[in-house]
């Protein structure tokens, strides 16, 4: 393989001379709906991780059992 990069995997980046042009795309219905509920979920578990990560967690100490 040249330069030692597997296929598929090579870096490139492409210089364009003008600015990019944007493209307006209508989802269906079926589309926004998903895209709602993956915004939604999104929001939540961002959320759970905030809290996660805002909290301090009272972890108690393993139980020990001795055998007799």
């Amino acid at each position: 393989m040249p330069g030692g990069k597997k296929a598929g995997l090579r870096n490139y980046s492409v210089r364009r001379s003008s600015p990019r042009s944007t493209r307006v795309v209508r989802l269906s219905d079926m589309g926004q709906a998903f895209l709602r509920d993956c915004a939604e979920v999104v929001g939540r578990f961002a959320s759970l991780l905030h809290e996660f990560r805002t909290t301090r967690w009272m972890v108690p100490a393993p139980a020990t059992f001795s055998r007799g």
